[in-house]
């Protein structure tokens, strides 16, 4: 388990879990796990982290799986991997598709076994995290832990429904008119998860917030304010272009993988509006909402920058 005992037991007495998949490096991790209310705990896991924290490891998947059959889970929110649904399969020489569109999306039909397992193993991890968000509402609602017992504030269908926001590229179709280009949104399974968990697709260029390319992304997500990011555009052009040489290029797109600094503290602003209606946070959430505060902030014309200010984070 890459979680020591320790750690195991803030999880399970925390009075609220945030659960980060696919958070990034030790960097990204430690960031995220910062800047909580207390008794709100934050569970990130990425291999780039540690490579224990491999969601497709069994002890490791009935492990998260425990932790959001028995504890209040606030949030759920990661990107999944894109390398088996990159745009730059299609430009060659370089790696080669490993996806089709719909009738093909968990693998074209002459992949090798190595393309295939890689397929497979990316394939596993966007629906587990459907599942983990399944797996929570239905907790949230039912209240039934494994051992028949049910957790404090569990069971209770009329309170916050577990937040949740998965990322990826977004659809060429839309931008680029690549009709038969693979993405996660064509896939079935995602367009009925959305209409029965009642979540919406925000589409917006990370170019806008902060990233160094323009970066068309889609976000599906019912977490308050995330709305607001919605077509989003970058009215430039931003960015490099691609190296031409394959070794380099791939390095260069890698670095492009994280979260533009803006989007992640719309993220952050969203949650901390969840957990303030989960009724946690004690005088942390009232200090940061306190109306004087507020007042002499937009005197100051949102200087200096606060995370759990909107126009800032939107700026």
């Amino acid at each position: 388990m890459p979680w020591n005992r320790r750690l195991r037991r803030r999880f399970a007495n925390a009075k609220g879990l945030i659960i980060h998949l696919f958070s990034g490096n030790s960097d990204s991790g430690k960031e995220w796990r910062k800047g909580w209310p207390s008794g709100v705990e934050v569970v990130t896991l990425d291999p780039k982290e540690n490579p224990k924290m491999d969601l497709n490891n069994c002890s490791v998947w009935s492990y998260v799986r425990h932790l959001v059959r028995t504890c209040r889970v606030i949030a759920i929110v990661g990107g999944p991997p894109c390398r088996s649904i990159s745009r730059l399969r299609s430009i060659q020489p370089g790696p080669p598709p490993l996806r089709g569109r719909v009738d093909q999306r968990y693998g074209l039909l002459d992949l090798s076994p190595a393309d295939q397992a890689k397929t497979d193993y990316d394939s596993a991890l966007v629906l587990k995290q459907l599942a983990l968000h399944q797996l929570a509402e239905e907790s949230r609602v039912g209240g039934v832990t494994y051992e028949g017992s049910r957790h404090e504030g569990a069971g209770n269908s009329e309170g916050p429904s577990v937040g949740f926001l998965m990322e990826s590229p977004e659809d060429p179709a839309r931008y680029a008119q690549e009709h038969d280009a693979p993405t996660y949104w064509s896939w079935p399974e995602l367009t009925q998860f959305m209409e029965e968990h009642g979540m919406t697709l925000i589409h917006f260029d990370q170019g806008r917030f902060g990233h160094t390319q323009r970066k068309p992304t889609t976000c599906m997500s019912n977490l308050p304010f995330m709305d607001q990011l919605n077509e989003a555009r970058c009215t430039v052009p931003k960015g490099e272009p691609l190296n031409p040489d394959l070794g380099s290029r791939l390095q260069q797109t890698a670095s492009w993988a994280d979260w533009a600094p803006g989007l992640k503290q719309a993220i952050r602003v969203a949650i901390m509006a969840l957990i303030k209606e989960h009724g946690l946070g004690g005088e942390h959430l009232r200090k940061a909402f306190s109306m004087d505060q507020w007042r002499q902030h937009i005197l100051q014309g949102h200087r200096p920058f606060r995370r759990d200010c909107r126009a800032c984070v939107l700026d």
